[in-house]
């Protein structure tokens, strides 16, 4: 885990290199390694200064363990950066000691990729998913692929294969819940939502990117409560600090005391059922609360934010901060 005083010595050091006429190799493996173990990224300084170091004769007294995770730490870095060569070059010093390995097929996949050629890419993964079909790195690999051809509905299919394998993978929920939306599939991005909050249920953009989906094509009361639910549990986690979550909250507010709100299963009258189920209190806190946000951030816009609230809320006085 990232520390304060590793993060503070990571900047200093970049500091230190890009600033040199001549550079440290010592200073760059110091680099090296405390960028693997924060995880921080810099694709091009990696390239770069990896690659020197590797070339200097200050990787000869360095152990095989840390040179290769060096050599494979260069390699995704250049191929982000689209040094294809730099990258080839180090890939091929893995395959050549360490033959058939997964790690350094992925690697040489991505190499095809940043190279351009998708097909050879495509068929370098799934030649390593036959021998390995459940290999997590692979099939992220094959999803990113299918997305950087702009194959929407190809890396909708690759991720929801990476789902069956890897059910409790959050990143992947989310990332397929973006696919849907892109491709218009609200319904679908719903459940991926729902799922996600399973995961994580204390995320409060998780709740309020249902909330938002559920409300985008809700067409009678109920549904328009459900996202209500679960706007106002994206309001309670954030503690109302987010003027997104306060506008989504008032929308669907808005939203369900329509005289247009579509009525409920039981037949109840749309707006006359919505005002049973909204807290009057919470509509009145979230456009109290945005008039603070917006007094504090930028006083020019506090009134026409205001102005905006009254609008929304115009039909549901009850509503509005007095």
């Amino acid at each position: 885990m990232a520390t304060s005083l590793s993060l503070t010595e990571v900047a200093a050091l970049k500091a230190e290199i890009s600033s040199a006429k001549k550079t440290s190799m010592n200073s760059v493996r110091r680099l090296l390694t405390l960028m693997r173990e924060t995880q921080r990224k810099d694709a091009q300084l990696v390239s770069t200064h990896g690659d020197a170091f590797l070339k200097s004769s200050a990787i000869k007294p360095v152990p095989d363990e840390e040179r290769f995770l060096i050599y494979e730490q260069v390699a995704i870095a250049a191929c982000e950066c689209g040094d294809v060569e730099v990258a080839d070059r180090c890939v091929s010093r893995l395959e050549s000691r360490f033959p058939g390995s997964i790690r350094a097929g992925r690697l040489r996949g991505m190499v095809e990729e940043a190279s351009g050629d998708i097909d050879g890419a495509r068929a370098t993964y799934a030649k390593l998913l036959q021998e390995h079909p459940s290999s997590q790195m692979v099939l992220k690999r094959m999803v990113a692929i299918e997305r950087t051809a702009g194959d929407l509905q190809s890396a909708i299919k690759a991720l929801n294969h990476f789902l069956n394998h890897y059910m409790a993978d959050a990143d992947g929920w989310a990332e397929l819940a973006d696919l849907y939306l892109e491709a218009g599939m609200h319904k679908q991005a719903a459940f991926c939502l729902e799922e996600l909050i399973l995961i994580q249920p204390h995320t409060f953009c998780h709740h309020l990117r249902l909330g938002e989906t559920l409300l985008s094509y809700a067409t009678n009361l109920e549904e328009k409560i459900v996202a209500y639910k679960h706007l106002c549990t994206a309001c309670e986690l954030c503690a109302g600090a987010h003027p997104r979550v306060l506008w989504s909250l008032l929308a669907c507010v808005s939203s369900m005391a329509s005289k247009k709100a579509g009525a409920s299963s039981s037949g109840r009258g749309g707006a006359t059922a919505a005002m049973e189920e909204i807290d009057v209190n919470v509509a009145r806190l979230a456009s109290k609360q945005l008039k603070k946000l917006y007094a504090k951030a930028d006083p020019d816009l506090a009134a026409t934010a205001q102005a905006a609230v009254l609008d929304m809320l115009g039909d549901i006085p009850d509503c509005l901060d007095d």
